[in-house]
């Protein structure tokens, strides 16, 4: 039939040719028949979806077809596929598309395994667990589970009197909201001249640290470290001191004369507090902090002190002052330790008020947290 017909060129060779003038042009010719075989696939919504099943068993297929203006075989097959789904979205049959390469039963095997061994690869996942699939599809089997990489923190391992102890100062600070801004916090650092390397764990986003997830601090030898003093306050930074001299009580009650009476009450007023360990154990288990030497001089000079908890790195915020500064300073290869020196004055006089404020701003945080861990390693 087709071949005795000749259809124009207007309709046929150029884009303009659409279902319409195919239409005109069968009509034209009184082939309806043709133009019946043509009908496009009618567009069903959701409210006539809904009057399907709740009238198919009151109404014929016919009778519905008439109301909603459609064939008798489409609100058969609608009413089909509703009874296997229960759906009246997508009625696409169930497992069309690629299947699951990994099942239930993999992904409580990959849980299980990750909670045993958190400090491992994709790579050793994979072997350990049986797996067929590729890392990078593991990687995405990970996301869905809520499990992220996440950089392996060091942290200090606290036996149940330094937990008892940090519970204890946490109860006793617990309200002090708006006593944190006139507190000035101190804390010396070591930091490693050359690469700095980075260790990863696999845990849930939010999860509290768990043995495995930390590692226990260490003192490498054979490596050159810069040691530093440093103070914040609310307000900014105070000077940055380079620890040259061998490290005792007298060095540091030199940086206290030198570095914190003038510096701390031009930044906050003379009401400030000095956050030193006295009330507890030494600071950081070292008694160059609460030697007489040290204590003598900060009551002849009227300086008030918070005692701060031994291994309690957690919930000083100049800790994480340090990791930042490090981070920054990773990102640079230094020709010589003197450059390398320099660069740590200039990143020490980036850190802004504001930032200082956020981390002294978290305080309140990090006592609850401690509370609420009973005095364990929190994520700070």
């Amino acid at each position: 039939m087709w071949t005795e017909l000749s259809m124009p060129l207007s309709y046929t060779g150029h884009e303009s040719f659409t279902r319409n003038n195919c239409q005109e042009w069968l009509l034209n010719k009184n082939l309806i028949f043709v133009i019946n075989k043509m009908k496009k696939y009618s567009y069903m919504s959701d409210e006539d979806k809904l009057f399907i099943i709740n009238n198919y068993d009151s109404k014929s297929l016919g009778r519905i077809g008439q109301i909603l203006k459609k064939s008798r075989q489409s609100v058969y097959t609608f009413h089909k596929k509703w009874l296997r789904t229960k759906r009246i979205g997508n009625l696409s049959k169930k497992g069309n598309g690629r299947p699951r390469v990994l099942n239930k039963y993999h992904l409580k095997r990959i849980e299980k395994f990750l909670k045993v061994n958190p400090q491992t690869t994709l790579r050793d996942i994979k072997s350990q667990v049986n797996l067929s699939c590729h890392i990078s599809t593991l990687s995405g089997y990970l996301k869905t589970l809520g499990i992220r990489r996440f950089k392996m923190v060091r942290k200090p391992k606290l036996l149940p009197r330094h937990e008892k102890e940090r519970v204890t100062f946490a109860k006793r600070h617990r309200r002090w909201s708006d006593k944190w801004h006139k507190v000035i916090f101190s804390d010396e650092s070591s930091i490693e001249y050359g690469k700095f390397y980075q260790k990863y764990v696999y845990r849930h986003k939010g999860e509290s640290l768990k043995e495995g997830h930390y590692e226990p601090r260490k003192t490498q030898f054979g490596k050159i470290y810069v040691k530093i003093w440093g103070a914040i306050s609310s307000e900014g930074t105070l000077p940055l001191v380079f620890i040259e001299d061998k490290w005792n009580r007298f060095t540091y009650r030199k940086i206290l004369e030198d570095n914190l009476i003038e510096p701390g009450k031009n930044l906050i007023g003379n009401d400030f507090i000095f956050q030193q360990g006295i009330y507890f154990l030494p600071l950081d288990g070292d008694t160059v902090h609460t030697s007489k030497v040290v204590t003598k001089w900060l009551s002849q000079n009227h300086i008030k002190t918070i005692g701060w908890p031994v291994c309690s790195c957690d919930l000083n915020p100049i800790e994480n002052l340090w990791g930042w500064l490090k981070v920054r300073l990773a990102k640079k290869i230094y020709k010589n330790l003197e450059e390398f020196k320099n660069s740590i004055r200039e990143v020490w006089g980036e850190v802004t008020p504001e930032l200082c404020k956020s981390l002294i701003g978290s305080m309140p945080r990090r006592i609850e947290s401690v509370i609420d861990r009973n005095g364990k390693i929190t994520k700070y």
